[in-house]
């Protein structure tokens, strides 16, 4: 059986070698969908399985205890919190080797928490890695920044007001949520949106914020 990395628009997951599988654990209907479309196979294919993502669980079951995460991550109350998720770092996919530096900036100098998730990938500990992007952030001193060093960052997305991202597959777990992305390889932002809390989704009234940073509105 195959159960994937994760989703994301890369379709990296949606590869010819997967269909040697016996069973297919597949995400949802845009991971469905692709897999019909790019390989010709049948709606109704035996090796589909829809399970979800088990793994982002912890967003909806109560597990998490958001006023306890703030306090341990030393967030203000007073404040929304944003968190910067980008993809591996790629010269062509990835906002971080693109803008990532004025990115992080721009955020850092508005009264916000915000937390930086980046990829394990982005650190000098792989070797492909060009950029030491662990000693760029140590050079950033913001009295709310907190750098995130944690492989999972379904917790973090919990506590987050606004996801900034990419085509990185932390962005999948949000759905139709707010989300500010860094469309490679133009850099115009786009209009952001504050995250309801989940009890309030289905009534939540969504208030158009616009920024004026990376030469877009």
């Amino acid at each position: 059986m195959q159960i994937f990395h994760g989703v994301s628009l890369k379709n990296r997951a949606v590869h010819k070698k997967a269909l040697a599988y016996d069973k297919l654990f597949l995400a949802g209907e845009y991971m469905k969908r692709k897999f019909i479309e790019t390989w010709k196979l049948a709606e109704d294919d035996p090796r589909f399985e829809m399970i979800g993502m088990p793994k982002v669980d912890p967003l909806v079951n109560g597990s998490l205890n958001s006023s306890e995460m703030k306090r341990s991550l030393g967030l203000d109350n007073r404040l929304p919190t944003v968190i910067y998720a980008p993809t591996r770092p790629s010269p062509t996919s990835s906002s971080l080797p693109m803008a990532g530096e004025q990115i992080i900036t721009t955020i850092a100098d508005m009264e916000v928490n915000f937390l930086i998730k980046l990829h394990d990938r982005a650190y000098k500990t792989w070797r492909s890695t060009s950029e030491d992007w662990e000693q760029k952030l140590k050079r950033i001193k913001k009295p709310h920044l907190k750098v995130i060093d944690d492989y999972d960052v379904v917790p973090y997305l919990f506590v987050s007001d606004l996801l900034v991202s990419d085509i990185s597959s932390s962005t999948s777990p949000l759905g139709n949520d707010p989300l500010l992305k860094y469309p490679p390889p133009r850099g115009t932002v786009i209009a952001i949106l504050p995250i309801p809390p989940v009890s309030q989704k289905n009534s939540f009234k969504v208030e158009r914020i616009h920024f004026t940073f990376l030469g877009g509105r």
